[in-house]
């Protein structure tokens, strides 16, 4: 694939590297230098092309190179192998985000060599200065001083009432002031003739109150710059991967995405079953029709399933024509999960632990035994139900950016899954809408039986609460308070299957 045409660089919204110029860097990680040869070519590699490219770039190193680069991959992320021994990138691996700050593909906002310079002793504070200096905890400063820089930041008188409000706004705690803290002993703070609080300005304590809250308030305000640059800066990154992708259709939504599930095993499928993403109408294949299988999958830019890559091959179709989502585990995933944890982790059995059903997917060896002895169509109902699962599996980590791990001593742990498309919202930002909105939602809140479309086990509710922990839901049987996690799928009413 060529550089004028690289649909891996363009998913990310980033130019074509250039190897030389990192591999001339010092410290630069192997595996970084494996990805960025990946970004260049957007095509697989194997592991001798690896080698050959990263060398002949001028990253030597002693011994034998394509070993030194299985050594510091590990079977990590955002590195994949497929069953014919080709490199490939997860494009929806956190991993790869990382790897690309590391390359300076993606950078890090920079402290301005030149900051703001700090107003002179004799301009008044301002209320984030207050907030700020404030935030670093109220024992820095004592209640008078506190008072002092509330009354200073307002500019003129305020009753007691009102100033503790103001402490209590920029805390975000109660405030326990007592009038014998603030206006007792040298205090810069008086009452005026009608009881309210004001500033003492014939008293020398105020350009020391002002300096201390500046003090204080620095690092806050500096650390909030950094952050909106970081934040202005991801928003460019958003954009310009928006930018990158128009020719996708009507926003995120528009993407044309398919699930796939092959039997028995990716490599070597005896049939393979694909969900449209858009209608979530399936279709199933045998081996005799793979080739119309090929051309149905056509169709589609955005492809999911277990040892997707290995499924294409096996079809005939050229993987860097799509983008792909692997939900399977990594080895290295694999290897660290198994020993901590019995059973024996695995990517069907985290289907159901994420569903909630204990046997989310069919035994694949059993579904194939079927088709070989001529009995395709329990197969086939077989094959639907898990493309089906696979579906709700994939919407749940598009969603929730995690699906869940279950284990016996602490319940359900989080393990990231960062599938959504450039774009799309995620489960909190789309509750959100929707209770601004007033528009109701469609929602998957229960597993549904094996095999039946998730669409018609979703029901109506409108939004009534959203929280990090808890979100109620209003619907036809009644409230229902449920922890986000315990809501499968989500789409505002009216809209696409996938936003």
């Amino acid at each position: 694939m060529s550089a004028e045409a690289n649909l891996t660089c363009d998913w990310l919204g980033i130019g074509v590297p250039r190897l030389e110029e990192s591999a001339a860097r010092a410290g630069t990680r192997l595996t970084d230098l494996a990805v960025l040869a990946l970004l260049e070519r957007g095509a697989a590699m194997s592991l001798e092309e690896l080698a050959e490219r990263i060398e002949g770039a001028g990253a030597r190193r002693s011994g034998d190179l394509g070993r030194a680069i299985l050594r510091s991959w590990g079977g990590r992320l955002p590195l994949r192998r497929d069953s014919a021994g080709k490199f490939h990138l997860d494009l929806f691996a956190w991993e790869l985000i990382q790897a690309l700050y590391r390359t300076r593909l993606l950078r890090y906002p920079r402290e301005s060599a030149v900051e703001p310079h700090a107003p002179r002793d004799e301009v008044a504070l301002s209320m984030p200065e207050c907030s700020a200096a404030l935030r670093r905890g109220t024992r820095r400063l004592s209640p008078a001083r506190r008072a002092a820089a509330v009354l200073d930041a307002h500019g003129g008188a305020l009753a007691f009432e009102e100033v503790q409000a103001r402490l209590a706004r920029a805390t975000g705690r109660p405030c326990r002031l007592r009038e014998e803290e603030v206006l007792g002993g040298r205090s810069l703070v008086r009452r005026d003739a009608e009881g309210r609080l004001v500033l003492d300005l014939a008293r020398r304590g105020l350009v020391p109150m002002r300096r201390a809250v500046r003090r204080l308030a620095a690092p806050v305000l500096r650390a909030q710059r950094w952050g909106e640059r970081f934040d202005a800066q991801m928003l460019r990154a958003r954009e310009a991967r928006e930018r990158a992708s128009r020719w996708w259709g009507n926003g995120p939504s528009g993407v044309p995405r398919a699930i796939l599930r092959a039997v028995p095993r990716p490599q070597d499928p005896v049939a393979v079953a694909v969900l449209d993403g858009g209608t979530r109408l399936v279709r199933c294949f045998l081996r005799p029709e793979f080739p119309a299988a090929a051309e149905h999958l056509g169709r589609f830019l955005l492809l999911a399933g277990f040892g997707i890559r290995d499924t294409l091959l096996a079809l005939g179709l050229d993987p860097e024509r799509f983008v792909l989502l692997d939900l399977d585990l990594t080895p290295h995933d694999s290897v660290r999960w198994r020993r901590w944890e019995e059973p024996e982790p695995t990517a069907e059995r985290l289907v159901g632990w994420t569903l909630r059903h204990p046997v989310a997917l069919e035994d694949p060896e059993r579904t194939a035994r079927l088709i070989a002895e001529g009995a395709v169509p329990p197969a086939r109902v077989r094959l639907e139900g898990d493309v089906r699962a696979l579906y709700l599996f994939y919407r749940f980590g598009a969603l929730h950016r995690c699906v869940l791990r279950h284990l016996d001593d602490e319940g359900d742990v989080h393990v990231p899954a960062e599938w959504g498309v450039p774009g799309e919202p995620d489960i909190d930002s789309l509750l959100r809408r929707a209770l601004r909105t007033g528009i109701p939602v469609d929602a998957v809140l229960a597993p549904p039986r094996l095999g039946v479309d998730p669409s018609d086990a979703s029901a109506r509710y409108e939004v009534a609460r959203v929280s990090d922990r808890l979100v109620v839901l209003r619907g036809a049987g009644g409230i229902h308070r449920v922890p986000p996690e315990r809501i499968l799928d989500v789409r505002l009413a009216g809209g696409s299957a996938d936003g």
